[in-house]
């Protein structure tokens, strides 16, 4: 086995960068109606400053919208999302079990959300070797849990493979590192 890679939804993303395309295209529309209406110097200049920051969102949004991916391999763990990734090599990992997805500090469900949110896939936690850095938070990326004291590596919800084929690729490359158990550490 030479690695695994567990992917988002495409489709959920894609509609997003659609959005941002239309988005685009109606800016740089309105853009061209105003200079064919009065060629001006000044409106020429905004019409150019408009198209930049259009390009620069078209640019940015294009990142933002790119799927997460997860990929397990000999060398480690790696998440992947929005034009960024975070890699833990597993010389750094003490560590890594698949937990049930936890509620926020100070969340009070009723019995039907708290229901669903037992049923979901749970999170990849990983918890490092001391003298690791700890990421930065960003949307779909690892992120400290303090109720867990680790790294939730993953939110497997965000993966169209089962939780099954994630926890088999793990504790095939992490070894002695995974524990099946499924309550935090």
């Amino acid at each position: 086995m030479d690695g695994a890679r567990f992917g988002a939804d495409g489709r959920r993303w894609r509609i997003t960068g659609w959005l941002l395309g239309a988005g685009l295209a109606g800016s740089l529309s309105g853009i061209a109606a105003a200079v064919w209406l009065g060629a001006y110097p000044i409106i020429c200049f905004l019409a150019f400053v408009a198209l930049v920051c259009a390009a620069t969102l078209a640019r940015l949004g294009a990142t933002i919208v790119r799927p997460p991916v997860l990929t397990v391999d000999a060398g480690g763990l790696t998440m992947a999302a929005g034009g960024r990734e975070t890699r833990l090599l597993w010389g750094q990992v003490e560590h890594v079990r698949i937990v049930p997805r936890q509620q926020p500090a100070g969340f009070r469900a009723n019995a039907r959300t708290a229901a669903k949110i037992a049923a979901s896939p749970g999170w990849l936690v990983v918890w490092p070797v001391a003298g690791v850095p700890v990421p930065a938070a960003r949307p779909h990326l690892p992120v400290w849990q303090p109720a867990l004291a680790g790294l939730r590596f993953c939110d497997l919800a965000l993966l169209t493979a089962p939780e099954a084929d994630v926890a088999s690729a793990v504790r095939h490359f992490a070894g002695e590192r995974f524990d099946p158990a499924r309550a935090p550490r």
